[in-house]
């Protein structure tokens, strides 16, 4: 009896023992719930959930992660983030990238590259899988700190339709060896014969905001955009929806509020990503993140309100009126 009792015994031990043993799958976090992945090499993302305005896209699309070894500069991730989707927010969100493979290297970030491609130059790049992409991609390396080179494949109903790779300089190849083709990019024209923006900032009270929040607010308002169909605005507000179970949670809200009804083409689609692309430069450049109001003038003419602010804040409260 005693036998058949530490016999039972050890049996349990290594059921227990095996189960403990197995590698732990991981859970990863994105905006509307979590998926589990197989593995820490292969990270797999998806929101759980399909909306209109979700910068990452509807639940059929995902991305899995192979990491590299070498640490990216956080600041030059974000902004040469924020620089490449500003040069396509305007284009047809429905439509295809204009080449096979984008090599972006930010004129101020040169140890940074950002690879985008395609899987030939018969079937290019939906804009959307790439709007999509960079911002689940720009999520996960905000959530979990992972700020280092990595190879990311976008998947669609689960087909591989592209992807994009961070790395540093010189670029490597991506896996397959695939042809690089040099797609530069200059940061958003403001300042043309017929555009001319200028800007003027105003601290609004106390409210101090953390920088990733900023960041990722303006990297999901402009995927917002770029998915609104429509050219010119009365308004517009964005930001990086995050359901409050879910870590982490970006409060920042972007505005912008057209300053000229009787004019409305004043608030163009362009103008919104100049205007959020240099007031969140203007936050980097000081080092700081208060709550901020923006006068944008255009050939010294006041066209546009906005800025960002965490709410509970009113936007009545970031306006001079």
């Amino acid at each position: 009896m005693l036998f058949t009792f530490y016999l039972l015994l050890w049996t349990v031990f290594i059921r227990v023992l095996s189960v403990t043993a197995r590698p732990a799958t991981l859970r990863v976090a994105s905006i509307n719930g979590t998926s589990t992945t197989p593995s820490n090499d292969s990270l797999l993302y998806s929101p759980s959930s399909a909306g209109p305005w979700n910068p990452q896209g509807p639940a059929g699309f995902e991305i899995t992660v192979l990491h590299g070894y070498q640490p990216l500069y956080r600041e030059a991730c974000y902004m040469s983030a924020v620089h490449l989707l500003a040069t396509q927010v305007t284009e047809d969100f429905e439509g295809r990238l204009p080449i096979e493979t984008m090599v972006y290297n930010d004129p101020q970030y040169h140890d940074l590259t950002i690879i985008v491609s395609s899987l030939g130059v018969d079937e290019l790049m939906l804009r959307k899988f790439f709007f999509w992409g960079m911002a689940q991609i720009m999520h996960r390396m905000t959530a979990h700190h992972s700020f280092i080179d990595s190879w990311y494949e976008l998947k669609w109903q689960g087909k591989v339709v592209g992807d994009i790779l961070f790395n540093l300089n010189p670029p490597r190849p991506p896996l397959g060896g695939k042809h690089f083709q040099l797609y530069k990019s200059n940061e958003p024209s403001i300042s043309t014969d017929a555009y001319s923006l200028s800007f003027e900032y105003r601290v609004i009270g106390e409210q101090l905001l953390v920088d990733k929040d900023v960041f990722m607010a303006t990297i999901g308002a402009l995927v917002q955009l770029a998915q609104n169909p429509e050219q010119n605005f009365d308004k517009f507000a964005g930001g990086f929806p995050t359901a409050p179970v879910i870590h982490p949670v970006y409060n920042v809200r972007i505005f912008w509020t057209n300053s000229q009804p009787r004019h409305p083409l004043s608030l163009t689609k362009r103008l919104i990503v100049d205007s959020m692309v240099a007031t969140m430069t203007y936050g980097l450049r000081f080092g700081d993140f208060h709550a901020l109001g923006v006068t944008v003038k255009n050939n010294r003419r006041e066209v546009a309100q906005g800025g960002y602010y965490s709410p509970p804040l009113s936007t009545e409260n970031v306006s001079d009126s």
